[in-house]
């Protein structure tokens, strides 16, 4: 089989890091894989657990609370294969038997058959994977856990142990509406309820009592809970222990999201892998994982239509040879992807939604949150800042002391490692006319150069207070470009920030006519009380927003 490999490896941890790319011919694609393995061989086939959205593995710290886990001596040596989705992921996830009422999960038999004949053979030839059912799992997160049990109903004789967090087990064949029956029409719980028992399957399944706020039947039980429960009790039906069989665990505060699931993670890898003694999960680790993920809960209760995502805290950045923090906000609901949404990347994520910046905060969560309330609904990709690096790598150009000139290299990431991965996993309108990208003072100037210099990427610019005066380059530069291809630059300047920075903006704006540009795609905000600030920017993303996606 065709797969690339590249490796990350620490000499003092337990498990080492790889990431491979392997064609499926089911998939007629690639598949990205994130695995987990022993750093020690193990001289007997290992255990294993193949995890649906294999991109969010750093998102749940997967790799840290393996080696935890491990060094806490509660875990067996396993491997662990996080199988990246695509684009298409609402397609290929679901139930084998039937799509959706939207006609959602049609590629789902292609990828079981991905699952079985391809990916379970190529790990266990390559990663000494036991092949006995009783030693493998297979888990998942919303969507993907419904995807993980489908699976492992249809093909008991690879899987014994299934975990499901925050199951998307609503998943039915009629809008929830009209003639809609919960007995007859939810696809997972028909599926159990015409089939026989399998036997030697065990399931852990998960919720929490935030993961959504909908009761389709007013019974004050949200639907993620009730329809779990309500499987448990076709699982009870079909001769399953309650006890011995069947785990379920309802996390208090628990939300659909990665710090809720990083936080439980602990809790299934030691029932699948560990014994009866199992890593117990309370509110107090959940607000422990939490603070350590960064979700903050003031942001949360500030933008109630927002989801507030960590990425990764270690995004690979191949072209700086450094790994950066990437956030994503996107509207509720972002994950049933049943429409797609223009995408803002912005720089210096730090100050974006962060009550506890050192220079104050845009809030740029509670601006998106009340547009989605006027039904203008965005995703912002927002990319941290590498502190004392963040001029080198915001600079286009050199200074006369060489430094900076990092900058063609951070936009070349941007452009071709992390709007890629954008696009494969988040429901993204891919086209230019819908994909910006902005900043402020130094990020307002890289922002512009990435204008200048891969202006195939985006259609819109976001240009706050940019650093004009860093180097005459970026006006050299202007006079040579050719626009091409149509673009709009939101220009925003403070009359209090500097004496020559509105000069410069307009100087800036004269060339790129000159070149072609059109006028009403240059437009001017100068506010001549403001200073250089966070807030002053915050106040201003809106009407930025506003003027260049609707």
């Amino acid at each position: 089989m065709n797969h690339h490999q590249s490796q990350n490896n620490d000499e003092n941890q337990y498990f080492d890091h790889i990431e491979q790319t392997y064609y499926s011919n089911f998939l007629r694609r690639d598949v990205v894989l994130s695995i987990f393995l022993p750093h020690k061989k193990e001289p007997t086939p290992i255990q294993a657990a193949f995890f649906n959205d294999g991109q969010d593995m750093e998102a749940v710290q997967m790799y840290s609370t393996l080696n935890h886990l491990y060094d806490l001596k509660v875990i067996n040596p396993i491997a662990v294969i996080g199988i990246h989705c695509s684009a298409l992921r609402i397609d290929e996830y679901g139930c084998i038997s039937s799509a959706d009422y939207m006609n959602r999960g049609n590629k789902a038999h292609d990828f079981s058959r991905f699952v079985i004949e391809e990916l379970i053979p190529y790990c266990r030839k390559s990663f000494n994977i036991s092949t006995s059912p009783k030693d493998i799992a297979y888990a998942g997160f919303s969507l993907g856990g419904l995807s993980a049990l489908d699976i492992s109903w249809h093909y008991p004789q690879y899987f014994n142990k299934i975990g499901v967090f925050s199951g998307s087990f609503w998943w039915r064949d009629k809008p929830a509406e009209g003639d809609y029956n919960d007995d007859i029409d939810r696809i997972m719980h028909r599926t159990i309820q015409n089939s026989s028992k399998k036997e030697g399957l065990k399931f852990w399944l998960q919720t929490g009592t935030k993961d959504e706020t909908s009761d389709r039947n007013n019974n004050g039980i949200i639907d993620s809970i009730d329809d779990t429960l309500d499987l448990i009790k076709e699982l009870d039906k079909k001769g399953y222990d309650i006890h011995d069989d069947i785990t379920y665990v309802e996390i208090t505060d628990g939300e659909h999201n990665f710090y809720t699931w990083s936080a439980v993670l602990p809790n299934f890898l030691t029932w699948a892998f560990g014994g009866n003694d199992y890593v117990k999960t309370d509110r107090q680790q959940l607000a422990e994982r939490r603070h350590k993920m960064w979700f903050h809960l003031d942001a949360m209760a500030e933008a109630p239509n927002v989801d507030i995502m960590l990425i990764s805290d270690k995004f690979d950045m191949p072209q700086l040879g450094k790994k950066r923090a990437v956030w994503a906000l996107l509207p509720k609901g972002w994950d049933s992807f049943s429409e797609r949404y223009p995408v803002m990347y912005l720089h210096d994520a730090q100050n974006l939604f962060n009550k506890n910046a050192p220079f104050g905060m845009w809030g740029i969560h509670k601006v998106m949150s009340e547009m989605i309330d006027q039904g203008k609904k965005m995703i912002v990709i927002a990319i941290e800042h590498g502190d004392e690096e963040r001029i080198e790598e915001f600079a286009p150009f050199a200074d006369e002391n060489g430094t900076g000139g990092s900058g063609k290299r951070y936009i070349n990431f941007i452009v071709d490692t992390l709007v890629p991965y954008i696009n494969r996993n988040f429901p993204s309108k891919q086209d230019r006319e819908n994909t910006g990208i902005g900043g402020s003072s130094m990020g307002g100037l890289v922002s512009l150069y990435a204008g200048l210099y891969r202006p195939e990427a985006f259609g819109k610019y976001m240009i706050f207070s940019p650093s004009l005066w860093y180097s005459s380059k970026i006006f050299a530069l202007a006079k040579r470009v050719t626009p091409f291809l149509k673009s709009m630059i939101y220009f925003y300047g403070g009359g209090k920030e500097s004496e020559t920075l509105i000069g410069e903006i307009e100087e800036l704006i004269e060339i790129l006519k000159d070149r072609g540009f059109e006028d009403h795609h240059l437009p001017l905000k100068i506010n001549p009380e403001a200073n250089h600030s966070e807030a002053v920017w915050g106040q201003e993303f809106e009407e930025a927003m506003n003027t260049l996606f609707y």
